[in-house]
């Protein structure tokens, strides 16, 4: 083999052991960067304010006295301890709307909210809303 030839088998082969250095470079930070946006994705929200008027379908009037139950869960648990891959605390928070047919309720730490609403004469209606620092959940209910 002349060392021409040689020269550039060598060269061949350091261009591809860089271009794998590079791909592997890549992918560990990739993976760094997904690990990372996973976990400060998972932190509860915190100070959440849900809140909305309760009113009929039909008439849109809006209902006073209406029960809401309002189911919070959070990363953190009751004893302190903190789990990013799931949800660890739940509490249960029972709402009435006032005489304009609002209600507003204050959370310290949430990671998903659900609000389910039902009146003597109404049917059941449950809310998955997006997780936010302030959700406004107007709901609107229909007659059995």
């Amino acid at each position: 083999m002349s060392p021409a030839a040689k020269k550039k088998k060598i060269l061949k082969f350091i261009r591809c052991f860089l271009y794998s250095l590079l791909f592997s470079c890549l992918a560990v930070a990739l993976f760094v960067a997904y690990v990372v946006l996973a976990i400060i994705s998972n932190v509860d929200q915190r100070n959440v304010k849900v809140e909305g008027i309760v009113m009929d379908e039909n008439t849109n009037q809006r209902l006073a006295n209406t029960t809401l139950v309002i189911h919070s869960e959070r990363f953190m648990s009751d004893k302190g301890t903190q789990n990013y891959d799931s949800c660890q605390g739940f509490d249960t928070l029972y709402l009435q709307t006032d005489h304009r047919g609002y209600y507003s309720v204050s959370i310290d730490y949430s990671c998903a909210v659900t609000i389910r609403v039902g009146g003597e004469n109404y049917r059941r209606k449950i809310y998955y809303p997006t997780l936010r620092r302030r959700i406004i959940q107007n709901v609107y209910l229909e007659n059995k």
